[in-house]
Order: C-alpha cells, then structure tokens, then sequence
C-alpha cells in the first residue's frame, strides 16, 4: 500500500493542531486547525550538504528545525560489519538504504529508499548510481549533524574512494573487504549516535484521504 500524499494531517498528539506529512514521514511543522494550513516548504536547490556551506547561516530556525526530523533506529555496529562481509554487501546495500526514507528529503534530488536501492540493480547505470547512494547516504547522516551544529561524523572522502575502488578489478576485493565495512560501520555508528541523543518520536502514518 502507497504511503497517503504529503500534505497537513490532523495531528494525533494534539486534535488543535495540524502536522505536515512529507509523503513519507512525519515532520515538525504544525499549525491551528482551525486557520488554513500554510505552504510546505520546498526542497532546497541548492548544495546544502557541501562541506564549505554553513548550515546554521543559510537555513532558519523553522528550516533546521523541519530537516531534524527522522524515524532512524539504532543497530549494532560489529553485527553491521559482520553481516556485510557474510552477505558481500548485499545486507549494507538494503539495511542502510532504507534510511534514505527515514531521514528528511532536504535537496530537490534527495531520493527515497525505493529508487536508492532499486537503481543499483539497473546494470550499468549503476556504476554511476553507486557514487549517488554511498555519497548520498553519507551526506544525509552528516547533514544531521551539521544541521544541529555538530561536526560531520562520517569521511566523505572515505566513502568516495570505497566507490572508486569497488569498481577496479580485483582490487576491488579490498574495497568488499576493507573500506567499505568501515563506511558502513561509520554510517552505522552515526545513526547510533543519532538516535542516542536526538530519538525520533514514531507516529502512524496519515489515512489516505485525510488531508484537510
């Protein structure tokens, strides 16, 4: 079943307030029920996730607070690798994909779990994919960090050169091996990291056509 279309929701923990439903999770934003709901806030066409970009200048207070949002769950870190190096990558390539659907879609190229994962089987193409998921998933879990004023947690150039070096033969064996265990367990680490301070708060999804 499709998730119901972004919009304002009646908000379950307050029947005074609406809250806005990104089509995939829910965020902060709320408003009174009883005035017209206000716009959502488009995604941001700019490169916010480039290191050289402050966070805390170019967004506002309301901006950060929405793109804080997340429903990520914590995993431990030695069973990820352990479970990468067993499945040579496949468990790496769903588990820590489907967080592309719990974190917020913040550019206006952000993609979801569906495509995240679903793309990498597409042959060819996915040689190019590869370098939009690895950097992709390591952007967006720095972002939560960024975005809370903390430093970024995961190497992007770590990440960068795991992506080069799975698609050399047989050197790539050292990639399947070495370096992205570590990426994945950097990712993992970070999600912890995430959940242990700033837990999400679950909330059931909207009904399909409840929108106001």
């Amino acid at each position: 079943m499709s998730n119901p279309e972004a919009g304002w929701y009646p908000d379950s923990r307050d029947a005074s307030h609406l809250r806005y439903w990104d089509g995939q999770t829910w965020t902060e934003h709320t408003a009174p029920a009883d005035l017209p709901p206000p716009p959502s806030t488009p995604r941001l066409n700019f490169n916010v996730y480039d290191s050289t970009v402050d966070v805390m200048q170019v967004l506002d207070a309301e901006q950060r607070e929405r793109y804080m949002h997340h429903t990520l769950k914590s995993f431990p870190t030695w069973l990820v690798v352990v479970l990468h190096i067993v499945t040579l990558g496949i468990f790496t390539l769903v588990y820590q994909g489907l967080k592309l659907s719990k974190l917020p879609l913040v550019k206006h190229d952000d993609f979801t779990a569906g495509k995240g994962i679903g793309f990498m089987f597409i042959p060819f193409f996915n040689f190019y994919w590869l370098f939009r998921f690895v950097l992709g998933v390591t952007d967006r879990l720095n972002f939560q960090f960024r975005v809370r004023g903390q430093p970024p947690p995961i190497s992007r150039e770590l990440a960068l050169a795991s992506c080069i070096v799975h698609l050399i033969p047989y050197i790539n064996i050292v990639g399947l091996l070495i370096l992205e265990p570590i990426v994945a367990a950097q990712w993992q680490s970070a999600t912890n990291k995430i959940v242990r301070h700033w837990p999400a708060e679950a909330m059931p999804a909207p009904a399909v056509g409840a929108a106001d």
